[in-house]
């Protein structure tokens, strides 16, 4: 719980009296003569609660710390101090500090309490309002303010929700999301397409490969290979030896005849 301080300031007097009245009720908050408290007069609630700045009264300091504040404190205050009149509105609210969001069997729920005053709820889905919350809110014995809200899921996601709590003074939110589902086969086909591409594409330099070293010339010959293989012995200049003769008397490849 918070506390809170009435400030009141006044003109110190020999004759030092305070007291802090709720004025909506007429109630007795704190009462101070001389610099001792009337416990007599204050109200029940009040109890407890209440305490003056003792070292700043003879300074025109009459303040009043009120702790543990609760929402029936808030009202109209009047600070009268030597006869001298100081009002003061105290306005109590409890902030959204939490919004809780969860799933349960298909539904979505939304959940804030212990604020004031009344608070709202809105409901936002992939960025658009929704039209379809059931929203209830509830006053507590404090007088604080719980809310409640559900939607229903999607059958399929993506998708996402956001919840919103808020009134004039805080807002607070929770957003729940909901991804796809990865797809597993999809995954593992592209794995064995991948391994089938580096397969085929082994297969392919492996082939180009062992055909290009068949397709390879023989190794050509030597110099002098080729001009002993090239020549012609009846096309050949002087130096080539003459034909030896045949049975018949006749020189191999000449048709002369000799006379006797």
């Amino acid at each position: 719980m918070k506390s809170c301080v009435l400030p009141c300031r006044f003109t110190p007097g020999s004759d030092l009296e305070i007291q802090w009245t709720q004025t909506d009720r007429s109630l007795t908050v704190h009462r101070s003569y001389q610099g001792q408290n009337q416990d007599l007069y204050q109200y029940q609630k009040y109890r407890g609660r209440t305490s003056l700045f003792e070292e700043e009264i003879n300074r025109g300091n009459a303040s009043l710390l009120l702790r543990d504040v609760t929402v029936e404190d808030q009202g109209r205050y009047l600070c009268l101090a030597n006869d001298q009149e100081t009002y003061v509105n105290m306005k109590v609210f409890a902030p959204v500090s939490q919004v809780q969001v969860y799933s349960i069997s298909g539904d979505l729920y939304c959940q804030a309490d212990n604020i004031y005053p009344e608070p709202s709820l809105k409901w936002t889905k992939n960025s658009d309002p929704t039209t379809e919350p059931q929203t209830a809110v509830y006053r507590r014995e404090t007088g604080l303010y719980s809310v409640y809200s559900s939607v229903r899921l999607p059958p399929d996601p993506p998708y996402e929700y956001i919840c919103t709590v808020g009134t004039v003074y805080s807002t607070n939110s929770t957003t729940y999301e909901e991804t796809a589902p990865e797809n597993h086969n999809l995954h593992y086909l592209w794995i064995l397409a991948v391994i089938l591409f580096a397969v085929v594409c082994f297969l392919i330099f492996y082939c180009q490969k062992k055909k290009k070293n068949i397709s390879l010339p023989r190794t050509p010959p030597t110099s002098g290979d080729e001009e002993s293989g090239s020549r012609d012995p009846l096309n050949s200049g002087g130096n080539s030896e003459p034909l030896p003769p045949s049975e018949n008397g006749h020189a191999n490849g000449l048709d002369k005849e000799t006379s006797m």
